[in-house]
């Protein structure tokens, strides 16, 4: 017989979605240790994401920085692609087939 996995033996971000089933992802802040396992990355990679005002907004609360919950999931939906080709033309900012480009602004 199966047991129920706890929060230890599940991935970093299965185990913040089960804390907080039921909870508004948008008033679930997550410190920076949670958030990198959560996207797997390093923390200095967020620290450096910050400082270039790229990839996850945050909130500083005095020296402490947090991040909700709803911009780690919409992080990883943008970051999603059903194909390696997809992922290489976004990063290059090449559109795909079918898609329209973003106006930059003048």
């Amino acid at each position: 017989m199966e047991s129920t996995p706890t929060p230890s033996d599940m991935p970093p971000l299965a185990a913040v979605l089960q804390r907080y089933a039921g909870t508004d992802p948008a008033h679930v802040l997550l410190d920076e240790d949670t958030t990198a396992s959560c996207i797997e990355q390093k923390r200095k990679t967020l620290e450096s994401w910050r400082r270039e005002g790229r990839e996850l907004p945050f909130i500083k609360i005095g020296r402490s920085v947090r991040y909700r919950l709803s911009d780690v999931l919409a992080f990883l939906e943008r970051n999603t692609f059903r194909s390696s080709r997809e992922a290489r033309t976004r990063d290059r900012g090449i559109p795909m087939p079918g898609r329209q480009r973003p106006r930059r602004e003048a």
